[in-house]
């Protein structure tokens, strides 16, 4: 998709090729608004910590984030993604693409700060 109003459910899929064996691979994301701030993104590392995915060199391998698309203001983001491999504090870099994706956001709603999260519901009361 090239662009989202914000709410959408959404996967985004890495597809990669190791060249040399992986025995700790991380594979993550990050996206990016037009000033080249760092909005949000995720990694493979915590959810694999204990039980790795390890990759024979010259096997593809996939990683999938899915997730609900924040509200971001109205504009032009980019998405990078990155494959390592190691610890969260120590690790190799072996491909980092930036801006390996771009998208629009066509929102319509006020968000508050750089994004907003879909609400489930918002009430208010009075009582009494």
């Amino acid at each position: 998709m090239s662009w989202f109003v914000g709410g959408e459910l959404v996967m985004l899929v890495v597809k990669a090729h190791a060249e040399i064996d992986l025995d700790q691979p991380i594979v993550g994301f990050l996206v990016k608004d037009k000033n080249g701030q760092h909005l949000f993104g995720e990694n493979t590392y915590l959810t694999f910590v204990e039980n790795s995915v390890k990759v024979c060199g010259g096997r593809d391998f996939t990683a999938s984030f899915k997730f609900r698309m924040p509200i971001m203001p109205s504009g032009d983001y980019t998405i990078g993604v990155a494959i390592a491999n190691g610890t969260q504090d120590n690790h190799v870099i072996h491909s980092w693409v930036h801006d390996a994706i771009a998208f629009k956001s066509h929102s319509t709603s006020v968000s508050t700060g750089l994004v907003g999260i879909p609400m489930i519901d918002i009430e208010l009361q009075a009582n009494g």
